[in-house]
C-alpha cells in the first residue's frame, strides 16, 4: 500500500508528530463517529510503535487504540477519563471493617450450629472459631483482588486498592470484593495476566484453608431437625475430602464443617464465579484477551444462557440470579489498547490453567439444600 505524502499535514501537527513516533500514516478511514488512521509500524514490533504514540500523547489526555479490519491496521484516537480527585481511602477501609464485622457475625451463627449450641448466646470459644473464618475469608478475598493490584502496577496500570462488599446474609457474610481499573490497558498479554492473577491466587489459598479445615472437621450423624441444611460440591472438594478423611464412616453421617474449611468452600465457589467468562469478571478479561473482542462476547453470550439453562436443569435458582446480574452489569469488559497483538503460546497457558480451575472448583448446585 503506497502513502499518500500529502496526507500527514492534513491534521493537527502535533497529532502527526505523535502518531508518526511510532508509526506511517497511508490513509484516513472514515466511521459515523470519529476518523481512524490506517497505519504500518515504524518501529520492531507493534508493542514499541503503541508505546512510542502513547507516550507522546498522554500528557495532552489523549490515548491511541489499535484494531485490525480487513486487513488493515487501524489506529484511533481516543480520550483519556478525566482524573477525578482522590478522596483517600476511607470507603476502602470503612468497607473493609464492615466486611470484617459481616463475615465475624455470619461465622459466628455459623460456628454455633458447628458446636451444637441450641440458641444464640455469648461464647468466647463461638467467637475464636468466627474469627478463623472472618480471618481466612478475608485473606481469600484480600489476596485475591492484591493480585489484581499488584499485577495491574506491573503492567502500568493504576487501579484503586480493593472495595470489599459487606453482606451480613449467611451462610457467606460478603460478595467478595473488586478493584477498579483507573487506566488503560496497554494490550491482550497484560489484560489476561491481570484477569488470572486473582482467580489463581484465591484458589490456592482456598485449597489451604480446606485442607487445614477439613483436618479440624469432624463426622457426625446428619441433623433430623427442619431447617438443617447442607453445602453442595465440586470436583477438587470432592476429592480432598475423601484424600484427608477417607469415606463416610456409615450411613446417616455426615462431615460437619470447622469454620476454616467453610472459608475455603466459599473461597472456591467465589473463584469459580469470577471465572465464568462474562463481561467484567475475570473469566470475561481472559476470554476477550483469548478470543478477541467478537468472539468473546458471544461466549459471553453463550455462558449466560447457560447458567439459565443450569438453574432450571439442577433446580437451582440461584444461578438465574447470577445470570441476569452478569447481563445487566458485565458489559463488554475491558478492552486493550493494542488488541491486533493476539496472546502468545506461554499465555495462553494461562488461559487454559483458568478453565481447570473452573472446571475444579465449579459448584453445580451451592446451597442450600435444605432438609423437609
Amino acid at each position: 500500500m503506497e502513502s499518500d505524502p500529502t496526507l500527514a499535514w492534513k491534521m493537527d501537527s502535533e497529532l502527526r508528530d505523535a502518531i508518526e513516533s511510532g508509526f506511517e500514516i497511508l490513509e484516513l478511514a472514515f466511521t459515523p463517529n470519529y476518523v481512524q488512521f490506517v497505519v504500518r509500524p515504524r518501529l520492531f514490533d507493534l508493542n514499541s510503535s503503541l508505546m512510542a504514540v502513547k507516550e507522546r500523547l498522554e500528557p495532552s489526555g489523549r490515548i491511541p487504540i489499535l484494531r485490525e479490519k480487513e486487513g488493515k491496521l487501524l489506529l484511533a484516537i481516543g480520550l483519556l477519563p478525566p482524573k477525578k480527585e482522590s478522596r483517600g481511602p476511607w470507603l476502602n477501609i470503612v468497607l473493609f471493617f464492615a466486611t470484617i464485622a459481616s463475615t465475624l457475625y455470619v461465622g459466628y451463627v455459623h460456628s454455633l450450629g458447628y458446636l451444637d449450641f441450641d440458641s444464640f448466646t455469648f461464647s468466647w470459644r463461638v467467637l475464636g472459631l468466627a474469627g478463623l473464618y472472618s480471618f481466612s475469608i478475608m485473606t481469600i478475598l484480600g489476596l485475591h483482588e492484591l493480585s489484581h493490584y499488584l499485577q495491574s502496577k506491573r503492567s502500568g496500570v493504576r487501579a484503586t486498592f480493593p472495595y470489599f462488599l459487606p453482606v451480613p446474609i449467611f451462610p457467606i457474610g460478603t460478595f467478595g470484593a473488586f478493584i477498579q481499573i483507573k487506566s488503560p490497558i496497554l494490550n491482550r498479554k497484560s489484560l489476561l495476566k491481570i484477569g488470572f492473577s486473582g482467580p489463581f491466587t484465591s484458589f490456592a489459598i482456598s485449597v489451604v484453608a480446606i485442607i487445614i479445615g477439613v483436618l479440624l472437621s469432624e463426622f457426625g450423624e446428619i441433623p433430623e431437625e427442619p431447617g438443617a441444611w447442607f453445602l453442595g460440591s465440586s470436583i477438587l472438594f470432592t476429592r480432598l475430602v475423601i484424600v484427608i478423611k477417607g469415606s463416610l464412616p456409615s450411613e446417616g453421617m455426615t462431615l460437619f464443617l470447622h469454620p476454616v474449611a467453610l472459608a475455603g468452600w466459599i473461597g472456591l465457589l467465589i473463584t469459580s464465579i469470577n471465572l465464568i467468562p462474562i463481561g467484567q469478571l475475570d473469566g470475561g478479561h481472559i476470554s476477550r484477551a483469548v478470543f478477541g473482542d467478537v468472539w468473546a462476547r458471544r461466549v459471553s453470550m453463550a455462558s449466560v444462557v447457560g447458567l439459565i439453562v443450569l438453574g432450571a436443569v439442577v433446580g437451582y435458582e440461584g444461578w438465574w440470579f447470577w445470570a441476569f446480574l452478569a447481563f445487566m452489569l458485565g458489559g463488554r469488559g475491558v478492552f486493550p489498547l493494542d488488541d491486533v497483538t493476539k496472546v502468545d503460546a506461554k499465555h495462553l497457558a494461562l488461559g487454559i490453567i483458568a478453565i481447570i480451575v473452573f472446571i475444579l472448583s465449579f459448584i453445580p448446585v451451592p446451597f442450600p439444600i435444605i432438609t423437609p
